[in-house]
């Protein structure tokens, strides 16, 4: 939990980027409307957190109460206690793949402080819109228009449209990656290349037995990097030295560690973007002799505990057949429900079932 002054800072060049629309909406439903429970809601890396807490800055002085920000990235035990003067409750990070656990502590929190606001922010629309906002934004992946407008007036024609299109590419529709090109190509305008090597070569974490933990001042190059081959790689390595560390990741770090894993199996793997289309998170291609294979790969970052449903499984057999790909495969770091398990021995030689054990006996063969 923080207060108001410890989770905004001076956002400097990070503003323009924002969706200034999405911006006044939320300032009007917050700060003019004073609407109780309001929801952002997004993939991730489109810009939800620099959303609310760019408003925030910029209309400080319209906050009548002190504002408490609170992570959800874990499973809840309970939510802390909020202070008596705090105004609003804002609950970020809600993009954890165990999001229903987090109903009971909202709705009770809601049920508790009547007289606060309450903004939510995440990757579930649906499970936001069971607590009835008043205003729901919903934040859209920065797309290759915006990223080349933005790019373009910092380069300034120093650059060729080959290596714009490389920086393009490199962003991908991560608003985060998009800020740190901004803040290096700022401070030294033209160089491109020097931008993308400084981000490329600024992460740096370390391994403990609890997991993937990182220096404080050095978290954020870990999230807004997490699409950098080097940085997977580095993830795999640790993943491969302690498996558990896996759910520490989020589910795309998680895509991510499975394709370069893949591609150390021998796989060319292209990784999609991060939307929820259902059936494929990873495209694989195999070579041979015989000709060439095409899986589709869906990835399930879940808690030990919760297993994948047959609902799924069946979600990826049907892109499958509808792509007329060779097979599926569907990786997750938990297990199979009794029935996913049963449906997939009809598909022996279309669909391959991997859980948490087997993952970990791929890791091994990846070394």
């Amino acid at each position: 939990m923080a207060s108001i002054d410890s989770v905004l800072s001076p956002l400097g060049e990070d503003l323009p980027l924002l969706h200034l629309s999405e911006m006044e909406h939320l300032r009007e439903a917050m700060l003019t409307r004073r609407e109780r429970v309001v929801a952002i809601s997004g993939d991730n890396a489109t810009g939800k957190t620099l959303l609310w807490r760019t408003m925030l800055e910029r209309h400080r002085e319209d906050l009548v109460g002190g504002v408490e920000a609170i992570s959800c990235r874990h499973t809840p035990r309970s939510l802390p206690r909020i202070a008596g003067d705090t105004a609003l409750i804002v609950l970020d990070d809600l993009d954890n793949e165990s999001i229903e656990s987090w109903f009971g502590p909202i709705a009770t929190l809601l049920h508790q402080h009547p007289e606060k606001q309450v903004l939510l922010v995440g990757c579930y629309p649906e499970f936001f819109e069971r607590f009835g906002p008043s205003t729901h934004i919903r934040m859209a992946t920065l797309d290759d228009l915006h990223v080349r407008r933005t790019l373009s007036k910092l380069l300034s024609g120093g650059s060729t449209a080959t290596e714009l299109r490389r920086a393009v590419d490199y962003c991908r529709g991560d608003i985060r990656l998009l800020r740190a090109l901004v803040r290096e190509l700022s401070a030294n305008p033209g160089d491109l290349h020097g931008a993308l090597q400084t981000i490329s070569s600024g992460v740096e974490y370390a391994l403990s037995s609890g997991g993937l933990l990182l220096p404080d001042r050095k978290r954020e190059w870990l999230e807004f990097t997490s699409h950098i081959q080097t940085v997977n790689g580095q993830l795999l390595r640790s993943v491969q030295k302690n498996p558990n560390a896996i759910f520490d990741l989020t589910s795309r770090q998680f895509e991510e560690v499975t394709g370069e894993l893949l591609e150390k199996l021998g796989y060319k793997v292209e990784l999609t973007k991060a939307t929820r289309d259902g059936g494929k998170d990873l495209i694989l291609a195999s070579h041979s002799n015989v000709g060439q294979f095409v899986y589709y790969v869906e990835c399930k970052r879940y808690a030990p505990e919760r297993p994948v449903g047959v609902h799924l499984v069946r979600e990826l057999v049907g892109a499958i057949y509808a792509d007329r790909v060779t097979a599926g495969i569907m990786v997750t770091s938990s297990y199979f429900s009794p029935d996913a398990v049963s449906y997939s021995q009809q598909l022996k030689h279309q669909l391959t079932l991997v859980d948490f054990l087997r993952l970990k006996a791929w890791l091994k063969d990846a070394h």
